[in-house]
């Protein structure tokens, strides 16, 4: 047998160590090189004014290159943006850009770049699986406190499939690397790849980041491809755990198994396959436990939801359930939108029209958002607040009496947002937002059609029908509201009559 001399075995160890050295010194500037800071000039909409965009502000965070021309970050860095731009490590120069597309729910959005990026940027690439609890990782990005490229290290905590933002559900790494304003839309690095991107951390703690998973990022990647996020696939079932052993063997499901119970479907389908008191027992390939869990890897349960989306083909999910003891296989129609009746503006421009002192606008979920933040802070606010939803809760006003229902059809929840006082409504009673029955006797299902109904309105009365148990009516004159709407529009500093989508039926 023949062995190496000691001398030609260090001389091996240390080129070995320099290549090692070198290697990982080119890694990380390829890294740091594909890091870039954005800058967004945001402009927010009034909700109670929606004509109305608010003061300008200049956010800042991070982002990643993809590819010479598109970057990819965080949704809300960019969102309601007026104008977005880059700029690489050590460099003053900015790179224009546009949003290209987002997904708003998993706050992902693709930055698309007016000019490609020198050869110089090497663009990284996402890795197909997340880092296990304890894995070391690195954090990229331009948090506040200074201007250059901040690098945090620390490991993985765990694993989690969790709400984000609009209903939307996803995996979602913590880390105890801390993130700070500013680290929003940086990569989370392992190997020379992103595993995660940030984008929030625990403000009650200094250790305690989370990241948006590379599984989350590589599926909303290939949904935003056409410049359009469609969604995940979700399966709309109301249930129950079955913690319960007498609740079990109430509902003769066999011992050895496990599952949860279908309580409902939210919105009646026709043909529906489950049934009340159907035990869910297997999503696809998982198995579920009576916690309403499924296994990510050996170590990992999350809620069954991540098995519905993983296991989506062709519209339906495949289940295994028992019915009255007995063990059926389905298939379970499967929705990428969660149709609920009030829906999310995802900081896009809201939809309204405004005729003379009315202005017409639709029911969005952001407007409970905002209230549930002023009761959060408390306060004489939180007060007013809750007086509110008390009047309206009397009343049955259906923005708050149907703040959670599901619809099938396209309806929209019509509102008077704002009236307008002056000689016209001095009269008038009204306490915004105030949902639309009927105008003139037509039933009103949609903006769309309330404006048109308007545009093509004869007669010499409006007569509003409010959608409230008091059986609230406003009538106006007809011909005064065509007089002075023009005035009241200069008087208003109301610029235009419309939004954008409404604005081919409203032209006054």
């Amino acid at each position: 047998m023949f062995g190496i001399r000691p001398l030609t075995c260090l001389l091996l160890l240390f080129f070995c160590v320099d290549v090692t050295a070198e290697d990982a010194a080119s890694s990380d500037e390829t890294i740091r090189k594909a890091v870039v800071k954005i800058y967004s000039i945001r402009r927010s909409y009034s909700l109670s004014s929606p004509w109305k965009r608010l003061t300008a502000t200049t956010v800042t965070g991070s982002g990643v290159v993809l590819s010479p021309t598109r970057v990819l970050t965080n949704h809300h860095v960019v969102a309601a943006t007026t104008d977005v731009s880059i700029s690489l490590d050590g460099q003053s120069d900015r790179v224009s850009g546009r949003v290209f597309a987002s997904s708003p729910g998993l706050d992902l959005a693709l930055i698309e770049l007016e000019e490609p990026l020198s050869d110089e940027i090497v663009p990284l690439e996402v890795a197909k699986e997340s880092p296990a609890a304890g894995d070391k990782i690195q954090v990229f990005g331009y948090p506040k406190g200074g201007d250059s490229l901040s690098i945090t290290e620390g490991v993985v905590s765990r694993m989690e499939h969790v709400r984000y933002r609009y209903n939307t559900f996803g995996l979602r790494t913590q880390i105890d690397a801390p993130l700070n304003n500013g680290n929003s839309g940086g990569p989370m690095i392992a190997n020379g790849k992103i595993v995660g991107i940030a984008f929030s951390g625990l403000s009650s703690s200094n250790d305690i980041g989370y990241a948006i998973s590379c599984e989350e990022i590589k599926t909303a990647l290939e949904d935003l491809e056409d410049g359009v996020y469609d969604g995940k696939p979700q399966l709309w079932i109301n249930t129950h755990t079955l913690a319960s052993a007498e609740l079990r063997r109430w509902l003769k499901l066999p011992e050895g198994e496990s599952g949860i119970q279908f309580a409902a479907m939210p919105i009646p389908v026709e043909d529906y396959p489950l049934q009340a008191k159907d035990v869910i027992t297997q999503i696809g390939e998982f198995d579920v436990n009576n916690l309403g869990r499924v296994d990510l890897d050996e170590k990992t349960q999350v809620s069954f939801i991540y098995a519905a989306e993983q296991s989506a083909s062709n519209g339906v999910v495949p289940v295994k359930v028992f019915r009255d003891g007995k063990p059926m296989q389905l298939e379970v129609p499967a929705f990428r939108d969660d149709h609920y009746l009030l829906g999310y503006l995802r900081d896009q421009a809201p939809t309204y029209f405004v005729y003379g002192p009315l202005v017409f606008g639709i029911g969005y979920q952001d407007y409970w958002a905002a209230m549930d933040s002023v009761l959060t802070q408390g306060g004489n606010n939180a007060r007013g607040v809750l007086a509110m939803m008390s009047s309206m809760s009397v009343r049955e006003n259906p923005y708050l009496m149907r703040r959670h229902d599901r619809v099938m059809e396209d309806e929209q929840l019509v509102i008077i947002n704002k009236l307008i006082r002056n000689r016209m409504t001095r009269d008038v009673v009204l306490a915004p937002p105030a949902v639309v029955k009927s105008i003139n006797g037509k039933q009103i299902r949609s903006t769309r059609q309330a404006a048109e109904i308007l545009a093509n309105l004869e007669g010499d009365q409006l007569v509003i029908e409010l959608d409230d148990n008091r059986g609230s009516t406003v009538v106006l004159d007809r011909k005064q509201l065509e007089r002075e709407h023009e005035n009241i529009m200069e008087e208003n500093g109301i610029v235009r009559s419309a939004s954008p989508d409404l604005r081919d039926v409203w032209t006054k």
